[in-house]
Protein backbone atom coordinates (compact mmCIF):
# COMPACT_ATOMS: atom_id res chain seq x y z
CA UNK A 1 0.00 0.00 0.00
CA UNK A 2 3.03 2.43 0.88
CA UNK A 3 3.86 1.65 -3.16
CA UNK A 4 0.91 2.88 -4.07
CA UNK A 5 1.04 6.50 -2.62
CA UNK A 6 5.00 6.72 -3.08
CA UNK A 7 3.76 6.43 -7.14
CA UNK A 8 0.73 8.59 -6.52
CA UNK A 9 2.91 11.55 -4.99
CA UNK A 10 5.74 10.63 -8.40
CA UNK A 11 2.42 11.34 -10.40
CA UNK A 12 1.25 14.48 -8.62
CA UNK A 13 5.37 16.17 -8.62
CA UNK A 14 5.19 15.09 -12.89
CA UNK A 15 1.75 17.09 -13.57
CA UNK A 16 2.84 19.87 -15.49
CA UNK A 17 1.13 22.86 -15.51
CA UNK A 18 -1.55 23.69 -18.74
CA UNK A 19 0.23 25.43 -21.71
CA UNK A 20 -0.91 29.05 -21.52
CA UNK A 21 -2.12 29.68 -24.79
CA UNK A 22 -1.18 33.24 -25.81
CA UNK A 23 -4.64 35.58 -26.09
CA UNK A 24 -5.99 35.54 -29.89
CA UNK A 25 -4.78 39.15 -30.91
CA UNK A 26 -8.09 40.32 -32.40
CA UNK A 27 -7.99 43.29 -34.52
CA UNK A 28 -9.00 46.50 -32.40
CA UNK A 29 -9.89 48.74 -34.83
CA UNK A 30 -12.03 46.64 -37.12
CA UNK A 31 -11.53 45.00 -40.67
CA UNK A 32 -12.88 48.20 -42.81
CA UNK A 33 -11.04 50.77 -40.38
CA UNK A 34 -8.88 53.80 -41.84
CA UNK A 35 -5.00 52.57 -42.06
CA UNK A 36 -4.45 56.28 -39.77
CA UNK A 37 -6.69 54.49 -37.20
CA UNK A 38 -5.39 50.73 -37.33
CA UNK A 39 -1.80 52.32 -36.78
CA UNK A 40 -2.39 54.71 -34.13
CA UNK A 41 -4.89 53.40 -31.58
CA UNK A 42 -4.42 51.06 -29.23
CA UNK A 43 -8.63 51.17 -27.24
CA UNK A 44 -10.99 51.88 -29.20
CA UNK A 45 -14.43 53.06 -27.85
CA UNK A 46 -16.76 50.84 -25.52
CA UNK A 47 -20.57 50.50 -26.49
CA UNK A 48 -21.45 53.17 -24.08
CA UNK A 49 -19.12 55.22 -27.20
CA UNK A 50 -22.25 54.17 -29.00
CA UNK A 51 -24.72 55.04 -26.71
CA UNK A 52 -23.25 58.73 -25.93
CA UNK A 53 -23.02 59.31 -29.65
CA UNK A 54 -26.72 58.14 -29.81
CA UNK A 55 -28.31 60.16 -27.19
CA UNK A 56 -26.21 63.43 -28.57
CA UNK A 57 -27.68 62.90 -31.51
CA UNK A 58 -31.24 62.74 -30.00
CA UNK A 59 -30.69 65.90 -28.47
CA UNK A 60 -29.62 67.49 -31.03
CA UNK A 61 -32.87 66.65 -33.01
CA UNK A 62 -34.84 67.44 -30.72
CA UNK A 63 -32.98 70.46 -30.31
CA UNK A 64 -33.46 70.99 -34.22
CA UNK A 65 -37.15 70.27 -33.58
CA UNK A 66 -37.19 67.36 -35.19
CA UNK A 67 -38.09 63.72 -33.77
CA UNK A 68 -35.94 61.57 -36.00
CA UNK A 69 -32.21 61.70 -35.78
CA UNK A 70 -30.75 62.77 -39.11
CA UNK A 71 -26.96 61.57 -39.94
CA UNK A 72 -25.61 64.73 -39.92
CA UNK A 73 -26.58 64.94 -36.46
CA UNK A 74 -24.51 61.38 -35.41
CA UNK A 75 -21.70 62.83 -37.39
CA UNK A 76 -21.68 66.28 -35.18
CA UNK A 77 -22.21 64.22 -31.77
CA UNK A 78 -19.43 61.11 -32.92
CA UNK A 79 -16.12 63.37 -32.12
CA UNK A 80 -17.28 64.94 -28.72
CA UNK A 81 -18.98 61.30 -27.49
CA UNK A 82 -15.34 59.43 -28.61
CA UNK A 83 -12.45 62.15 -28.60
CA UNK A 84 -11.89 60.52 -24.52
CA UNK A 85 -12.98 57.09 -25.46
CA UNK A 86 -10.16 56.26 -28.50
CA UNK A 87 -6.91 55.73 -26.17
CA UNK A 88 -4.08 56.29 -28.65
CA UNK A 89 -0.72 53.43 -28.96
CA UNK A 90 2.82 55.14 -28.68
CA UNK A 91 3.11 55.74 -31.96
CA UNK A 92 -0.38 58.00 -32.19
CA UNK A 93 0.79 59.83 -29.35
CA UNK A 94 4.36 60.20 -30.74
CA UNK A 95 3.03 61.71 -33.82
CA UNK A 96 0.71 64.05 -32.58
CA UNK A 97 -1.98 62.95 -33.97
CA UNK A 98 -4.93 63.82 -32.47
CA UNK A 99 -8.25 61.53 -31.69
CA UNK A 100 -10.48 64.11 -32.72
CA UNK A 101 -8.78 64.00 -36.29
CA UNK A 102 -8.94 60.31 -36.28
CA UNK A 103 -12.75 60.83 -35.12
CA UNK A 104 -13.52 62.46 -38.11
CA UNK A 105 -11.06 60.22 -40.77
CA UNK A 106 -13.42 57.00 -39.49
CA UNK A 107 -16.54 59.44 -39.85
CA UNK A 108 -15.11 60.05 -43.45
CA UNK A 109 -14.29 56.57 -44.29
CA UNK A 110 -18.39 55.29 -43.52
CA UNK A 111 -20.41 54.78 -46.02
CA UNK A 112 -23.25 56.63 -46.22
CA UNK A 113 -26.53 55.10 -47.01
CA UNK A 114 -28.44 56.02 -50.35
CA UNK A 115 -31.94 56.78 -50.02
Amino acid sequence: MGDHFAAFSFVEQEKKEPEKKEPEKKDAAGKDAPKSVKANVRYGSSPRGAQAILMCAKVRALAAGRFHVALEDVKKAAVPALRHRLILNFEGEASGIGTDRLVEEILAHVETPQK
